[in-house]
C-alpha cells in the first residue's frame, strides 16, 4: 500500500530558486565596486582629447564641496606627453593645475616620462601646470624606472612603505622597508634615494633591527647591470 504521507517530490527543488535568489542579490551587492574598478580601467584606454601640454582630467562624477572638490573614478593625463594619474577617488583643493594639492585612494597609478608608480593612497601637487611631486604609501607603494631604449626589459624598480617621487629633483625616495634592483644588483634597507637622471643609488640604514639596521645587497657577477659603467652601484 502506498504511503500517502510521503513528502511531495516537488518540495526539495523548492530550495533552488532560494538558493539563485541568494547569489543574485550577493552578484548585485558586489556591482559597484567591480564596476567603478572596471570603469576606471575603461576611462584610462578612452580618454577625451587634450590639447597638446594641458592638463585635463576625466571622472565618472564631480562634487563640489566648500574648499575642495570630491571625484570618484578620475584620470588626470596631459595632452602629448606619458603623464596619466589614476584613482579609484580624489580630493583636490580646487580644479586649478596651477597650484592644487590632490589626496588620491584606491588603485593609484601616476605614469610619468620617467617611470611608472603603484599605490593605495598618494598627495600629488601640481604647480604651473605641472606634477610637482607625488608621495605615495602602501603595502607596499612600487615604483618601475622606464626602460632604457637599448635593453626593454630591464629597467630599475623597487618597493617601499612610502616613496617620495620628485621629478624637480630627479629622484624617487623610498622609506621604510626599501628595496630596489636594477634588475641584476638588489639593494634592500630602510632608506633608498635613486637619482633616475644620474642612475645612481643611495642607500642608508636605521640604525636599528636585528641586523642593526644596515644596508643589505646581492651582487650578481654574471650579470650584466643595466646602468652605465659610470653609475654607483
Amino acid at each position: 500500500m502506498a504511503n500517502t504521507h510521503a513528502e511531495p517530490r516537488w518540495r526539495p527543488l523548492a530550495a533552488a530558486p532560494v538558493a539563485a535568489l541568494a547569489l543574485w542579490a550577493l552578484a548585485l551587492a558586489l556591482l559597484p565596486a567591480a564596476g567603478r574598478a572596471a570603469r576606471a580601467g575603461e576611462a584610462a584606454r578612452a580618454l577625451p582629447p587634450c590639447g597638446n601640454g594641458n592638463l585635463c582630467f576625466t571622472a565618472d562624477d564631480t562634487e563640489y564641496r566648500r574648499n575642495r572638490v570630491l571625484l570618484h573614478n578620475i584620470v588626470i593625463y596631459q595632452g602629448g606627453s606619458v603623464l596619466r594619474i589614476e584613482a579609484q577617488s580624489a580630493e583636490a583643493s580646487s580644479l586649478d593645475f596651477a597650484d592644487s594639492i590632490w589626496t588620491l585612494d584606491g588603485a593609484v597609478q601616476v605614469h610619468t616620462p620617467q617611470g611608472h608608480l603603484a599605490a593605495d593612497h598618494a598627495t600629488v601637487r601640481f604647480a604651473a601646470s605641472r606634477l610637482g611631486s607625488a608621495i605615495a604609501t602602501g603595502s607596499p607603494a612600487s615604483f618601475e624606472q622606464q626602460a632604457p631604449a637599448d635593453d626593454p626589459t630591464r629597467a630599475a624598480r623597487g618597493h617601499a612603505l612610502n616613496i617620495d617621487y620628485d621629478p624637480v629633483a630627479g629622484e624617487v625616495r623610498l622609506q621604510g622597508e626599501a628595496y630596489l634592483t636594477d634588475g641584476c644588483n638588489e639593494t634592500s634597507t630602510e632608506r633608498i634615494i635613486y637619482d633616475f637622471a644620474q642612475q645612481r643609488v643611495r642607500a642608508q640604514g636605521s640604525g636599528t633591527g636585528s641586523n642593526g639596521g644596515r644596508v643589505q645587497g646581492t651582487i650578481r657577477p654574471q650579470c650584466r647591470p643595466a646602468r652605465p659603467p659610470g653609475a654607483t652601484p
